[in-house]
């Protein structure tokens, strides 16, 4: 595993890693981020003492890519689940999701982001009651054909809700 890492690493643009000093890596996802054959790597990085509650002077999160496409940026956000959900419209390019999280509370809020012409581009989003629920957004989230998503949220009185998305 060790030896994994290490090539993985080795081999990525230093600038990915020097753009914020106070950024760290919380995940990463495999997948096709771009409309180039071969896989590519999505990073999640937060604030490097967002484990600190209220510890953080700037609690920010973005998501970078090895590819060098462009920064997904997040304002106030300590970094929660962040998925690769596939190629949800078959144009070769995965489709990712984050669910923006603070320190306290169970209301989650995902974002589905869709690259357009080398461009990050939020095609939606739901809310959800966290707590208690382990399914991760891929779970939520249904393609329909046609460039339609629904997206499953919830009420905190177990409610099911749901909202149609169009794809770009």
């Amino acid at each position: 595993m060790k030896v994994i890492v290490y090539i993985l690493f080795s081999i990525l643009p230093l600038s990915l890693f020097s753009q914020k000093e106070y950024l760290v890596i919380d995940t990463m996802i495999i997948g096709n981020y771009d409309s180039i054959q071969g896989k590519d790597t999505a990073f999640l990085m937060v604030a490097n003492n967002a484990s600190e509650m209220f510890g953080c002077k700037i609690c920010d999160a973005e998501i970078r890519f090895s590819n060098q496409t462009e920064v997904i940026p997040f304002i106030s956000d300590v970094g929660g689940p962040f998925e690769n959900l596939g190629d949800l419209n078959g144009d070769g390019i995965d489709e990712i999701a984050h669910t923006r999280t603070w320190y306290m509370g169970c209301r989650g809020v995902y974002q589905i982001f869709q690259n357009v012409k080398g461009v990050w581009i939020e095609i939606g989003y739901m809310s959800y009651h966290a707590c208690g629920d382990k399914r991760g957004i891929r779970d939520r989230v249904n393609y329909k054909g046609n460039g339609k998503l629904i997206l499953e949220g919830g009420t905190p009185h177990g409610e099911k809700i749901f909202k149609t998305v169009e794809m770009k």
